[in-house]
C-alpha cells in the first residue's frame, strides 16, 4: 500500500471542495480534492430530471468565474453540473476522481491518515466538504477521533440545532425533494422509496412542523436552508 502526503485533502469535488480548493490554490497552499464519482458534478446529475436552482444564474457562481449563460435564468441539474466541471478544468484543480475514502484516522502527531483501497493519503488538514449524509458520517467520525471543535463545525453545518421539531435526516431528504416541487412518486423515485414509506414521512413532517400543506412545509426548507 502506498502513502501520498499532502497539506490539505478534500474530500468531495462539488461546489463546496471546488470553492475551497480554489482558496487554497489563491494562497499558494498545496491541497488534493478526492471524490468516488467518474465526473465532477456527477452528484447533480442524479438528480431527479426537473431539478433547477432555486435562484438566478448571477448568484450561483462560484468565486472567480460567473455562471455562463442568460444571468436571469434557472440553471437546471445539468447545466450546473456541467459548470462545475469547467469550474475545476479553468483553475485546473487537482481533482482525483473514482477515488472513493473508505476510513480515515487520526494520526499520533496531528493531521490525518485517510484509506482509499490499495492507497493512503496522509494530510495536516482535512477539509469533508460534501453532502449531507457525508456530513452526519463525518461528524460521528471527527467525534470518535476526539476532534470535538471539528465535530462541531460539522454539527453547525448540519444545522441541528436550527431544526425545531425533530426532524430526522431523512425526514429532511424528503423535505427538500418537496420544496424542489417534486410530487411522491418522484421522492419515491429518488430517494428509493416505497410510496407508503414517502407517504409516512410526509405525515410525520406535517405533524412535527404544525403545517398543514405542501407550501407551508416547502416554506419552511427555505427558511432553514434545508435544500
Amino acid at each position: 500500500m502506498t502513502t501520498q502526503h499532502i497539506d490539505t485533502l478534500i474530500i468531495g469535488a462539488g461546489q463546496a471542495g471546488l470553492s475551497t480548493g480554489h482558496h487554497l490554490q489563491q494562497l499558494g497552499e498545496p491541497f488534493l480534492i478526492v471524490d468516488e464519482n467518474e465526473r465532477i458534478g456527477d452528484q447533480w446529475r442524479r438528480h431527479y430530471d426537473s431539478l433547477t436552482l432555486f435562484t438566478p444564474a448571477k448568484a450561483d457562481g462560484l468565486d472567480g468565474l460567473p455562471l455562463p449563460g442568460d444571468a436571469r435564468a434557472f440553471p437546471s441539474k445539468d447545466e450546473f453540473a456541467e459548470y462545475l466541471d469547467l469550474y475545476a478544468l479553468t483553475f485546473d484543480l487537482p481533482v482525483r476522481l473514482r477515488s472513493r475514502v473508505q476510513h480515515v484516522t487520526a494520526r499520533p502527531g496531528g493531521g490525518f491518515l485517510a484509506e482509499l483501497g490499495q492507497e493512503r493519503i496522509s494530510c495536516d488538514q482535512l477539509v469533508v466538504a460534501a453532502g449531507r449524509a457525508e456530513l452526519v458520517a463525518a461528524h460521528d467520525l471527527l467525534t470518535g477521533l476526539g476532534a470535538r471543535t471539528e465535530a462541531r463545525e460539522a454539527e453547525t453545518l448540519l444545522g441541528n440545532a436550527a431544526v425545531p421539531g425533530g426532524l430526522s435526516p431523512r425526514e429532511i431528504e424528503v423535505l427538500a425533494l418537496v420544496a424542489a416541487g417534486a410530487g411522491n412518486a418522484e421522492i419515491a423515485r429518488t430517494l428509493v422509496l416505497s410510496p407508503k414509506t414517502v407517504a409516512r414521512h410526509l405525515s410525520n413532517i406535517f405533524a412535527k412542523l404544525d403545517v398543514g400543506s405542501r407550501t407551508a412545509a416547502a416554506a419552511f426548507a427555505h427558511r432553514h436552508g434545508l435544500l
